[in-house]
């Protein structure tokens, strides 16, 4: 009988560990960087920054100009772009919500390293907890 009171305390731990681990959601960023023309960017430095702890994520974009960053506590960031002959473009107030995943699409200016834009706006929405975006209409 002892064996199976400690059985029983074993699960409801694990149950509830279980429990508070899938109630932690962290959101995820993606999207792809492209040029004014609409060409990709690879290699293009990704620095994501919560503006609430000051945490600093970095990513960059692979050779289908895409990044992705996972794992984002909720909260609102700063997302600066960087890549050699282009502006840096910073975007802030970008805001990541639990277990949603925003897809946040940008077009570099060419130009020198030192000129830079800032943009303050939200982003759209890929997915929600698991869900499909709904269709919109002049959003490829």
């Amino acid at each position: 009988m002892h064996r199976s009171f400690r059985a029983a305390w074993l699960s409801i731990f694990l149950f509830g560990a279980a429990t508070v681990y899938a109630q932690t959601g962290q959101g995820t960023l993606t999207g792809s960087v492209t040029d004014s023309s609409g060409a990709i960017i690879s290699g293009v430095s990704v620095i994501v920054r919560n503006q609430n702890t000051g945490f600093t994520y970095n990513a960059g974009t692979t050779q289908e100009g895409i990044y992705r960053v996972p794992y984002l506590n909720v909260g609102s960031y700063e997302i600066t772009y960087e890549a050699p002959g282009f502006k840096k473009l910073a975007r802030k107030d970008i805001p990541i919500r639990s277990t949603e995943t925003l897809r946040l699409d940008v077009a570099l200016e060419v130009g020198n390293v030192v000129e830079s834009v800032e943009v303050s706006a939200g982003a759209q929405l890929l997915e929600r907890c698991g869900e499909a975006p709904a269709e919109q209409e002049g959003v490829k």
